[in-house]
């Protein structure tokens, strides 16, 4: 949808094809204080950006050391985050984690995907948009992720301060 009304704006001329754009874009995975003191800094400086928010924050390191799912605390700004989609040209929208929730098991993720999406379209989501991966992954699209041996080693990068 982005890319479609951005290439729709320049065509119509709103923006300049000769100008260089650059799309700030938060992914908000942990530590979402810091996001929000980033956020009124760029609010400040007059800098929109878009920013991906999850419904749930899952703790990496309990779900690394136990193989199971817990959440952690995950303080947004609600109200920062509305007043700058409304007033200020950012962008806020929902970033999917649905394949850690479901402990990497497609068909859990793809319930946990459709149930958050569901929210969403309720209006009872704190973020009004749905962005980032549409769907999600399947083992085919990230090996990687699918091996069980090695999403251990990959969950130490994401491993909590």
């Amino acid at each position: 949808m982005e890319q479609r009304r951005w290439k729709e704006q320049l065509k119509s001329g709103e923006r300049d094809p000769g100008k260089i754009y650059v799309l700030l874009q938060h992914d908000v995975d942990r530590l979402p204080e810091r996001t929000m003191i980033l956020l009124r800094h760029e609010r400040d400086l007059a800098i929109p950006s878009t920013v991906q928010v999850f419904k749930r924050l899952v703790n990496r390191r309990h779900l690394k050391l136990t193989g199971q799912i817990e959440y952690k605390d995950y303080p947004l700004d609600d109200e920062l985050m509305r007043d700058l989609e409304a007033n200020h040209r950012f962008v806020i929208g929902y970033h999917n984690n649905a394949y850690e929730q479901a402990l990497f098991d497609r068909e859990l993720a793809t319930q946990i995907f459709t149930n958050n999406e569901e929210v969403i379209a309720s209006g009872d989501a704190e973020w009004s948009r749905t962005a980032g991966s549409a769907t999600p992954l399947r083992p085919a699209d990230n090996p990687v992720r699918h091996d069980p041996e090695i999403n251990a080693d990959e969950r130490d990068e994401f491993e909590d301060e």
